[in-house]
């Protein structure tokens, strides 16, 4: 778990240019979260290279993701967690998994983090709880398989800490999920 980039956005000289930073004076916020990155970058190659040091990658299943996006002034908006733009949703999810999962692998349909369980339980063969009708990624990032035709309409954190999610499928057929 990398807590970068997070504000308050420290600036990381040494990726300035790797980030695209140059010029004299100081970093705004955009480029010290663009440092940030750089930054965060460097380290998941550190942590790629070190499991091929020790033989490891070829049979780890490894994920990457983010719990959210960020507004960087789009919209008049600055961090997260108090608007539902696309640069506050939209995270990257990764999986790989060399010999299992193909290399490039894309799914084009929207998922989100709800998958990310299931998913991994599919992927390893561990029985899997998931909202009735919906099925985990597992078989379609494993092969050929298509993916369910679910739309994300919303996904919110409320002053609880509850999340709640609203998945649509392709009949119309809505499925509510809370998570405490």
């Amino acid at each position: 778990h990398y807590i970068e980039p997070h504000a308050p956005y420290r600036f990381h000289p040494r990726f300035a240019e790797a980030a695209g930073v140059t010029g004299p004076g100081p970093a705004d916020a955009r480029q010290r979260y663009a440092t940030e990155v750089a930054f965060v970058d460097f380290q998941v190659g550190e942590l790629l290279k070190g499991l091929d040091r020790r033989g490891l990658r070829q049979g780890s299943l490894l994920v990457f993701c983010a719990d959210h996006g960020e507004c960087l002034g789009e919209h008049g908006a600055w961090g997260h967690g108090r608007n539902c733009w696309e640069e506050e949703l939209r995270i990257p999810l990764g999986f790989i998994w060399p010999g299992v999962i193909p290399a490039g692998r894309v799914i084009e349909p929207q998922v989100t983090l709800l998958d990310a369980a299931p998913t991994l339980l599919g992927l390893v063969g561990l029985p899997r709880r998931a909202p009735r009708g919906y099925e985990p990624l597992s078989a379609v990032i494993a092969a050929d398989a298509v993916a369910d035709g679910f739309v994300i309409l919303y996904e919110e954190m409320g002053p609880t800490q509850n999340a709640e999610a609203t998945l649509a499928a392709d009949d119309g057929l809505a499925v509510r999920a809370w998570y405490i």
